[in-house]
């Protein structure tokens, strides 16, 4: 699962390929239930690049449901700040 999010940052930001990046994103997601890793923190990662993403297309919605589900899930301070300071704003 690490390896997909992985993928998906370096598709997102390095190779500037943000369909590459979700599919890496969203693969990580949803393997997370089948391997109940304690470490919530990849998890919410990918949230944060989904909500990248959809925020990018003007997907208003779904980054705010993304950076909810990171929010929920997070341990980390930057990811933690970046959804925080999204959701504020939309408000």
């Amino acid at each position: 699962m690490a390896s997909y999010v992985f993928m998906g940052i370096i598709n997102e930001k390095g190779k500037k390929r943000p369909e590459h990046a979700k599919a890496f994103y969203l693969r990580a997601v949803n393997m997370a239930p089948e391997i109940n890793t304690p470490n919530k923190d990849y998890v919410s990662f990918a949230y944060a690049g989904l909500a990248r993403i959809a925020q990018s297309r003007g997907e208003r919605d779904k980054a705010k449901a993304y950076y909810q589900r990171a929010l929920e899930l997070a341990e980390y301070t930057s990811v933690i700040e970046e959804a925080e300071k999204y959701l504020k704003k939309g408000k």
